[in-house]
């Protein structure tokens, strides 16, 4: 389903997989003229798939800073250069593109504070009647009243939508200093909010990742979102986007996996479906490299680890979000069976 999806998750995670894969490319298969060649692709693609995905970016910097730092020392400069390159180029292609369309659109700040938006609420919706009129109204600077009591654990998108801009207006600093204030009178509302909003992450039997919006095949938005545009008219030309099958008999099959969610019934074959699987397997396959002490594959498996860290800080767990991971899960598989490590030392 997600390949024949034309999303931009679809195009970013197949990105993520090259990048991956030119990363082994570069750094043990090549050398001499072909090495610098890989270099540059590496570069080239790397900017480019971080358009795809805001915490791509967050992803890709830190993680080839950490790689920098950890290769051999023959080898270090010019992978510090290379992440320099793709950690400037990829924002300045970011910019060229906006100022090619003509745009500055750019995601909503909210989107960043996600977790924190699903802690207040929580804080609120558990504690309004027990709280002080001081914290009260703080956290009503952020997240209003009346939202607390609507307090719905594994999505935080309608409460983003409420909140307001004192997540962000007035600095780090002082978002910083008021999010410590209630942590210290909330720990454990503030852990289980976050438990709640990745739970479908963490734990193989959730179902919260699969329903949070819905399922069924009227609402087509089971595991994997299907629903089509067809209720929507196309802007300026005045016609509907309409849908239609050529292979009814396909999509009904698909529809009732990914909407009615029927996989769920399967014996053995619904674990492969479910999203904390690839989380899990990535972690093993970690503790694999280290027991085997493969220390190159573990500086490479950092990437897909750090880019999961981006997810846990998302509104919601998606298969979508983890598609990169299913891609790149089979590709350290491979690694972990081969003999001895893997980079070039």
């Amino acid at each position: 389903m997600h390949v024949v999806s034309t999303t931009k998750d679809v195009i970013f995670s197949i990105l993520f997989l090259l990048f991956i894969l030119l990363l082994i490319e570069t750094y043990r298969f090549s050398t001499g003229k072909k090495r610098i060649t890989m270099e540059v692709l590496l570069c080239l693609e790397g900017c480019l798939m971080a358009q795809f995905r805001n915490n791509a970016w967050y992803a890709l910097a830190v993680f080839m800073i950490l790689f920098a730092l950890a290769v051999p020392k023959k080898i270090k400069i010019r992978t510090a250069i290379i992440a320099i390159v793709l950690i400037f180029g990829s924002k300045a292609l970011g910019a060229g593109i906006k100022k090619a369309i003509g745009t500055p659109i750019q995601a909503p700040k909210i989107e960043m504070y996600s977790v924190p938006v699903m802690q207040f609420v929580r804080a609120g919706h558990y504690h309004s009647g027990e709280m002080d009129p001081e914290t009260s109204k703080l956290i009503d600077s952020y997240c209003p009243q009346r939202t607390w009591k609507l307090y719905y654990p594994p999505i935080s998108d309608a409460f983003k939508a409420t909140a307001t801009n004192q997540f962000y207006a007035n600095g780090v600093g002082a978002f910083a200093k008021d999010y410590w204030k209630l942590l210290k009178k909330y720990p454990n509302d503030f852990l289980d909010a976050f438990l709640e909003l990745t739970r479908g992450y963490w734990f193989l039997d959730d179902v919260s990742w699969a329903e949070n919006l819905g399922s069924g095949l009227e609402e087509r938005m089971g595991a994997i979102f299907t629903y089509n545009s067809a209720a929507l008219t196309v802007y300026g030309s005045g016609e509907d986007i309409l849908h239609e099958s050529k292979l009814l008999g396909v999509e009904r099959v698909f529809e009732h996996i990914v909407s009615a969610n029927v996989f769920y019934h399967w014996p053995i074959v619904s674990i492969l479906f479910r999203a904390a699987l690839f989380p899990w397997l990535l972690l093993c396959l970690t503790m694999g490299f280290m027991y085997r002490k493969k220390w190159s594959c573990f500086k490479l498996i950092l990437f897909p680890i750090l880019y999961f860290c981006t997810c846990l800080l998302g509104p919601v767990v998606q298969l979508r979000y983890l598609y990169p991971l299913m891609l790149s899960v089979p590709v350290y598989m491979g690694l972990l069976a081969l003999k001895g490590d893997l980079l070039r030392e």
